[in-house]
């Protein structure tokens, strides 16, 4: 009896697992095809007025300076998105244009191309699902009419995110995600919009993750996994591998902050489902971006060195232009830090507080007690876009004007921390986390 218990409990564990992930594959495949539909008909959209548009708007200013320390204006990485599409050269048909994905690049290549109607390129290696989104505004308005939309976007989801924080955590960590915003340079994300995206997708999401798990109290793992391998998705679709991370960690940041996590907190222990939720976002953003490039391959001759040699030089740097740095991945995190003058006084802070933190109450109390979720699970979610910058060495320090926006997250967390220690010192209380 007890040999055929036990072979029960492994079928139906087996059935459940296999049926999850027929569940997440049939998901995956439905949302291929309908961001695949989603391209092919703003592909559609008559090039004619976009191209017209954009030329009597764009700048040939790649970088531009903000009236304040938030950041460079990638306009840049604008030029690439608005000209998506644009390409001058042999006639495309539509699955060609949607696929291969033409643009004239740089500002100064771009002017040139629509002016004398030749040039460009392809930049198949990105969905650039931006396109839902700026090639309808660009049919009708120019490129600061897609600003203007972005800004709007940006604005109500972090205005949702941050009434969410509010009413479901406290009106402090409302104040402090708020606040966290200055620490970084986001500029770039208030007005172009494949990196305003990005934070609308991070915002919405966390949004819409507390509101799930205050509905249901005991939220299943298996729904807030499918969630995150839908985030990651959605990440690789609209990004042009700007700060996709958000996506992830500020979703993981608000179910921090208001201790709601799978089936409640005393399932299993807080950081094991971090880095669940963690694996399976990289999944869904790696599996995602990998599908473009089988499809260009496969259906379209794509050449598949032009993938593996644009990862190398994220990752590694090359041999000429601004490529050619090859950083280590600590060169990577300072040259980010540099960019937050204010966040690198938060992380000494938190690093601090944190060393006080153990020291009073024991390691091994730190990661092994109830609480210790908390611990743990904040400096993984700490330590978040540190890895990142240490993988994508050479990315992220070409770009770290706008890559650091991913450490919004970790100054949140470590003001929230520090805020909410100094609580507990006023209170003559002692908890390592948010009060739930």
């Amino acid at each position: 009896m007890v040999a055929l218990g036990a072979s029960s409990t492994w079928g139906r564990a087996i059935h459940y697992r296999g049926a999850f992930f027929v569940e997440l594959t049939l998901g995956f495949c439905a949302a291929i095809s309908v961001m695949s539909l989603l391209m092919i008909a703003v592909n559609a959209i008559p090039n004619g007025p976009i191209a017209n548009h954009v030329r009597h708007s764009l700048t040939q200013t790649n970088y531009q300076i903000p009236p304040s320390n938030l950041g460079r204006l990638d306009v840049f990485t604008e030029c690439v998105a608005a000209t998506g599409g644009l390409s001058t050269g042999p006639g495309l048909r539509l699955l060609q244009r949607t696929f291969l994905s033409p643009t004239l690049f740089n500002c100064e290549n771009a002017k040139r191309a629509l002016d004398s109607g030749q040039g460009g390129g392809y930049y198949w290696r990105y969905w650039h699902g931006y396109q839902v989104i700026s090639r309808p505004v660009l049919y009708f308005g120019d490129i600061y009419a897609l600003r203007t939309v972005t800004f709007l976007l940006f604005c109500s989801s972090c205005w949702l995110f941050v009434e969410c924080i509010g009413a479901r955590v406290g009106a402090a960590y409302a104040r402090i995600a708020l606040l966290s915003l200055l620490a970084i340079p986001f500029y770039s994300a208030l007005f172009l919009v494949d990196n305003g995206l990005v934070w609308v997708l991070g915002f919405s999401g966390a949004s819409a993750v507390l509101a799930m798990s205050q509905v249901h109290k005991q939220l299943f793992a298996r729904v807030h996994l499918h969630f995150f391998f839908g985030m990651g998705m959605l990440a690789s679709f609209v990004d042009m591998l700007s700060a996709p991370l958000l996506t992830l960690s500020i979703p993981l940041l608000a179910l921090y902050w208001a201790n709601s996590w799978p089936g409640g907190s005393g399932s299993r222990p807080i950081w094991v489902s971090i880095v669940m939720m963690a694996t399976f976002w990289l999944a869904g953003y790696g599996l995602c971006w990998a599908t473009k490039w089988l499809i260009v391959i496969a259906v379209f001759n794509g050449d598949v060195a032009h993938v593996t040699t644009a990862l190398s030089r994220r990752i590694y740097g090359g041999l000429d232009g601004d490529e050619a740095i090859q950083p280590t991945a600590l060169m990577s995190i300072v040259s980010n830090l540099k960019e937050c003058q204010i966040g690198i006084w938060i992380v000494g802070a938190f690093l601090g507080v944190l060393f006080w933190r153990v020291l009073r109450s024991g390691l091994r109390h730190w990661v092994a007690s109830p609480a210790s979720g908390y611990g743990l699970a904040g400096s993984l979610l700490f330590l978040l876009p540190f890895v990142w910058m240490a993988v994508l060495q050479n990315h992220s320090t070409v770009h770290s004007f706008f890559v650091a926006q991913i450490f919004y997250p970790s100054f949140a967390l470590a003001l929230g921390l520090i805020y909410g220690i100094a609580r507990d010192i006023s209170a003559n209380g002692e908890t390592i986390g948010p009060v739930t």
